[in-house]
C-alpha cells in the first residue's frame, strides 16, 4: 500500500496540473481573486492610458471625419494611425497584455471554453478552419482582412468591456486588440485560446 501511495501521489499531482491547465511558456496563471483584480486593474490602466493618447491625437483630426465621405474618413483614419504610430513608435507585443494580464485573459477564455460557452468555430478562429496560414499581425500594423474577425457576443462577455474606440479580434489563436477609428493593431495576445 505504501508503494502504491508513493507512486500515486506524483502521478496525481501531474494529472491535476494537466487538468488545471499548465501555463504555456513558463507563465503563471492567475491563482487568486486578488491576482484577477490586480490584472484587471493593470489592463484598465493600460487601456485608459492608451485612450488618453488616442483622444488627444484624435482631437486634431475630428474636423476631418465626414460620415458621407468614405475617402475623407480613410485619409483621417490613416493620419490618426500615423500619429499614434509615431507616439507609440516603441510599442511592442505585451505592452497592454502584460504577462499578468495575459494570464487573466487566458484563464477567462479557458473557463468560457470549458463551460461550453464558446463554439468550436469561435475557438479555432477564422483562418484555421479554412486551412490558411495567416501570420500574426504586428503591433502598430494597419488592420486588414487577415487581422481576424470581431469576437461574438458570447466571447465578449468573458472578457473585460472595452470603450468604443477599441475592439477585440481573433486570428490564428491570438486575441488582437484593435483601435477602430485608427484601424490599427494596439496589442496581440498570442496563444490566447485553449
Amino acid at each position: 500500500m505504501t508503494r502504491f501511495t508513493a507512486t500515486a501521489v506524483p502521478l496525481l499531482a501531474l494529472v491535476l496540473a494537466f487538468v488545471a491547465g499548465v501555463p504555456a511558456r513558463g507563465q503563471v496563471l492567475c491563482q487568486t481573486e486578488a491576482d484577477d483584480v490586480a490584472a484587471l486593474a493593470a489592463f484598465d490602466r493600460a487601456v485608459t492610458s492608451y485612450l488618453e493618447m488616442h483622444r488627444r491625437l484624435d482631437a486634431g483630426f475630428m474636423s476631418h471625419w465626414f460620415a458621407a465621405d468614405p475617402e475623407a474618413d480613410a485619409v483621417a483614419s490613416s493620419r490618426l494611425a500615423d500619429a499614434i504610430r509615431f507616439e507609440r513608435r516603441d510599442a511592442a507585443r505585451g505592452d497592454i497584455f502584460t504577462p499578468e494580464v495575459a494570464d487573466f485573459f487566458r484563464v477567462r477564455l479557458m473557463t468560457a471554453a470549458r463551460a461550453g460557452d464558446l463554439p468550436a468555430a469561435e475557438l479555432r478562429g477564422p483562418d484555421e478552419g479554412a486551412g490558411l496560414c495567416v501570420p500574426l499581425p504586428d503591433v502598430n500594423a494597419r488592420v486588414s482582412w487577415a487581422t481576424g474577425v470581431r469576437i461574438d457576443e458570447t466571447l465578449a462577455h468573458a472578457l473585460p468591456a472595452l470603450p468604443l474606440e477599441l475592439e477585440y479580434r481573433l486570428t490564428a489563436g491570438a486575441l488582437v486588440l484593435v483601435d477602430v477609428s485608427a484601424n490599427l493593431v494596439v496589442d496581440v495576445l498570442v496563444d490566447a485560446l485553449p
